[in-house]
């Protein structure tokens, strides 16, 4: 006897509920490339969920948490009880969109998502003036990335073209990157010497200026600390 249409129905519901379980359970038991548009969309759900945070037990430096629907990161907080016995938890914050650092506070016992992303390796292409964007290019899909001048800060001034970065991204833009390699430049000019003797000023190729050893001279090369882009050596 052949099945009835209202049983096929039923079939077919029991297989798309047995298929979505065990996305849930098992995360990767059916090819991505094969599931219904419906299953595809319950499997991003999934994946983008995120574990949520307590403050200020869970608080720690580094923290990438959602706030007032923002992806931020953590600089530095510090817990203190007020008036009551009220706890609250003040926070500076880095907004991951437009590089603005932002102070929080953030009421004990509250809770705020923690989202993940994603890091890559990318080759620095040029700056876009008009725009205030510097264009990467991802090493493995060669696909552009565009890092608004905000996000980049003070690293911009030291990109060279060809210069490799990591580069963080979160839901498909950049909100952080970090230099790959070695700061090397060139001293273009000696300014002056200060008052102690041990050091001078030196205009870098860049044109940027910076204190360095009195013993530099034009031409010099030199490596640059990569988090205050301060003159660490000759090389």
């Amino acid at each position: 006897m052949s099945p009835s249409s209202c049983q096929k129905r039923l079939v077919a519901r029991a297989a798309a509920l047995f298929g979505l379980v065990g996305l849930w359970l098992n995360g990767y038991c059916f090819s991505f490339a094969g599931l219904t548009g419906a299953q595809q969309r319950l499997h991003t759900n999934l994946v983008g969920r995120q574990a949520m945070i307590t403050v200020p037990g869970d608080m720690k430096n580094g923290l990438r948490i959602v706030v007032n629907g923002v992806p931020m990161i953590v600089q530095e907080f510090l817990a203190k009880k007020q008036g009551k016995g009220v706890a609250i938890c003040k926070t500076k914050l880095k907004n991951l969109i437009n590089g603005a650092t932002v102070t929080e506070s953030l009421s004990s016992g509250s809770r705020y998502e923690v989202f993940e992303t994603d890091w890559k390796v990318g080759t620095y292409s040029y700056r876009d003036e008009d725009a205030d964007d510097y264009v990467l290019m991802d090493m493995e899909t060669f696909e552009e990335f565009r890092i608004p001048g905000g996000i980049i800060g003070e690293l911009g001034q030291w990109l060279v073209e060809g210069m490799q970065l990591d580069f963080e991204l979160y839901d498909g833009r950049v909100v952080n990157t970090q230099m790959n390699s070695d700061i090397i430049m060139e001293i273009a000019d000696v300014k002056s010497s200060k008052d102690n003797g041990r050091d001078c000023q030196v205009v870098l190729s860049n044109g940027v200026t910076r204190t360095g050893p009195s013993y530099l001279k034009a031409g010099d090369k030199v490596l640059l600390d990569k988090v205050n882009f301060q003159i660490s050596k000759r090389v």
